[in-house]
């Protein structure tokens, strides 16, 4: 059971929606398909887990851990060029799951693992600050545009 006690605090100020999740919960129950301008905000110990395909635009991950499995997270922008922030966030991606980024990204103390075939699509730059991207078994990663690197950045291919 991936819910068991679920505390969301739901607020909007100025079209930006912040939801936090303190405990494991599914997107479909907790986001609504397409999130805009949304902050996310995942507890240390808790897991959302992206259990529908969904669009996440000009969004920000905080904390916590993303689970998705054969499912599809399509990252964009809405209006002006946005960057989605992921900041001490552990993503997950198994089975067919593909990210789709048609944004610039930001990782930031993040993790990013890949298995089985999961993949990631990137459209724009990809910055990556103390953060790694592991692509393990038969997973892709597929930049259209360099990565910025800065300091303490790692991408490593697994077995």
């Amino acid at each position: 059971m991936i819910t068991t006690a679920l505390m969301i605090l739901n607020f909007s100020v100025f079209g930006q929606t912040t939801y936090t999740i303190n405990s494991n919960a599914n997107w479909s129950a907790v986001l609504p398909a397409t999130c805009n301008t949304c902050t996310i905000n995942i507890g240390s110990a808790a897991t959302l887990t992206v259990d529908e395909s969904v669009t996440c635009q000009n969004c920000t991950f905080s904390g916590g851990n993303v689970s998705i499995a054969s499912k599809t997270l399509n990252i964009q922008y809405s209006g002006s060029v946005t960057t989605t922030n992921f900041n001490n966030t552990k993503l997950v991606a198994t089975g067919t799951a593909q990210i789709i980024v048609n944004a610039p990204l930001s990782l930031s103390n993040s993790t990013f693992t890949f298995y089985n075939t999961s993949s990631m699509t990137t459209s724009y730059n990809v910055s990556l600050t103390s953060s790694t991207i592991y692509l393990n078994d038969n997973t892709s990663m597929t930049p259209t545009a360099a990565p910025a690197l800065r300091s303490a950045w790692s991408a490593a291919a697994g077995s």
